[in-house]
């Protein structure tokens, strides 16, 4: 290459280098600080804390993720905390979200600006992008504390959304508590319906054998109207006796003899109708298996009301052992409404923006350098 070839090479090296630095350098610089200097809107940030617990702490050591594992909570705590952390972030979230309001109320074209909104067309996916730079949900291993900040480009808004963030977690937890006691329970209400279930069809069974037998209580019955047939026969040994005291002293056909025999055969005739009801007699053939009958079914009621009496215990014990352990919210850091834009830093991005252009500027000039030594 000769000297003069050289001095122009040199030149345009030169010139070459300046127009880079321009574009690479200066323009991104200027651009960048024209944005955050007049367009970019402010962003109010505001941040929550809570804690999930149990309703009662396990007092085992067992837990392999709890205590066992050198954490401050137990396994079930985490998980559904880092799930929650999760769940904050998802499309899940999002479709909730839309049941009281919608994002783009807070983050629409009149709230943003040219390159930081959320447009109206946004699909679900757009959506959940969007949401994530917004959001910052982070769950404290050390701790067991969930943090979460929301930022919005008004002091409002940002208010707002955090504690429609807060309420929609402490719904979650609601929700997974009532699904952790149903499941509990569930069993032993399966146990408890069935065995009413029974018990209410061998009631029935009872009333119906009772109405179609005529028995009601046939053990009292029967009891009184044994009673009532001594007393009877009682009252007919009586007359008897009475009857042959007067023997000697009166004819057969006399009238007080007519009457004793008349009052004898009203009591015989009593005796046999209660001694028939009573299952006695000669009704005992017909009474016996309709009372056997009876007495089964009666003893299958009192099996099942015991069973009935020991699975409303055991239900008892499952509701309060699902109550133990189902999960609730603390609230440790309420929403507290920003009163300044902590976001952007726009000197720091501006200054970023500055010194990674001119990283890039660097290597672009060290490139073009080497390959003129190269070529020379």
């Amino acid at each position: 290459m000769t000297q003069e070839s050289n001095k122009l090479y040199n030149a345009f090296g030169k010139h070459l280098g300046r127009t880079l630095f321009v574009l690479v350098c200066v323009l991104p610089t200027v651009l960048s600080a024209a944005y955050y200097t007049v367009f970019a809107r402010g962003e109010y940030v505001t941040k929550v804390e809570f804690g999930i617990r149990p309703a009662q702490m396990s007092s085992t050591k067992s837990d392999a993720g709890g205590v066992a594992g050198g954490l401050p909570f137990p396994a079930e705590v985490g998980l559904t905390s880092y799930g929650l952390v999760q769940y904050i972030e998802s499309k899940k979230f999002l479709n909730d979200f839309r049941k009281s309001g919608n994002l783009a109320e807070f983050y629409g074209w009149k709230k943003g600006d040219f390159l930081d909104y959320l447009g109206a067309d946004a699909d679900e996916d757009d959506q959940v992008r969007f949401w994530r730079r917004k959001v910052r949900p982070y769950f404290d291993i050390t701790t067991g504390l969930v943090s979460v900040e929301v930022r919005a480009f008004g002091a409002e808004d940002s208010f707002t959304l955090s504690r429609r963030v807060l309420g929609m977690s402490e719904s979650l937890i609601n929700q997974i508590s009532d699904k952790i006691r149903r499941d509990a329970v569930v069993g032993a209400e399966s146990d408890v319906e069935d065995i009413a279930e029974r018990l209410e069809r061998k009631r029935a069974e009872l009333v119906t054998k009772r109405a179609e037998y005529g028995i009601l209580d046939q053990p009292t019955i029967a009891a009184g109207n044994l009673q009532f047939i001594n007393k009877l026969k009682d009252d007919y040994i009586s007359l008897q006796a009475q009857k042959s005291a007067l023997s000697s002293d009166l004819k057969p056909d006399s009238p007080l003899v007519a009457t004793i025999n008349k009052k004898m055969q009203l009591i015989q005739s009593e005796l046999d109708q209660l001694t028939n009801s009573s299952g006695l007699g000669k009704s005992a053939s017909v009474y016996a298996p309709r009372m056997r009958q009876v007495e089964e079914v009666k003893a299958d009621i009192g099996i099942l009301e015991k069973q009935y009496a020991g699975a409303l215990e055991v239900l008892q014990k499952e509701k309060a052992l699902a109550n133990r352990q189902s999960l609730y919210l603390i609230r440790f850091v309420d929403a507290v409404r920003p009163q300044v834009a902590s976001e952007p830093h726009r000197m720091k991005m501006v200054g970023l923006i500055f010194l990674l252009s001119f990283v890039i500027w660097s290597i672009l000039c060290l490139t073009i350098r080497a390959v003129k030594d190269h070529l020379t």
